[in-house]
């Protein structure tokens, strides 16, 4: 019953600044890339989803014009730099997570796992790190963005 005490329900207020936080970023780029973040946070498509103890939230915008001078890849990239630095900083709600007693485990508490555009559809994956599996599995796929 412990860990349900801890775990990420779209009740929580650390849920809200998620959406917020994912919102801002797409909101952002969304003329570059081509996707309409909309005008309302609270009426964005999102989905909590929990894997093998990862908790994650998917955003969905619609795609709108746009050139398409960038891969999925460079993408995910531009937009988890604009979280790390732009955004998280200064979010009193979402803080790094401490992986180890170094300043080196350290991760920032939101990691883009996954962009990409099919038949009209944006999908952004972003695992929130609260926890020590998510940890590792940030550490593991990019280096963490370790500060």
């Amino acid at each position: 019953m412990k860990s349900n005490a801890k775990k990420l329900t779209k009740d929580k207020i650390e849920y809200l600044h998620i959406l917020h936080a994912g919102w801002s970023t797409a909101s952002y780029y969304s003329r570059l890339f081509g996707m309409d973040a909309g005008d309302e946070p609270a009426e964005m498509q999102t989905y909590l989803l929990e894997r093998e103890g990862i908790t994650s939230v998917r955003f969905k915008f619609p795609s709108c014009d746009s050139d398409k001078e960038y891969s999925f890849g460079e993408i995910k990239e531009i937009m988890q730099q604009h979280l790390q630095y732009c955004i998280l900083p200064s979010d009193k709600i979402l803080r790094p997570y401490m992986g180890g007693s170094t300043i080196y485990d350290i991760v920032e508490p939101l990691y883009i796992d996954r962009v990409e555009e099919s038949k009209g559809i944006w999908r952004i994956d972003i695992v929130y790190v609260d926890n020590p599996l998510a940890y590792k599995y940030v550490a593991e796929n990019k280096g963490g963005y370790l500060l």
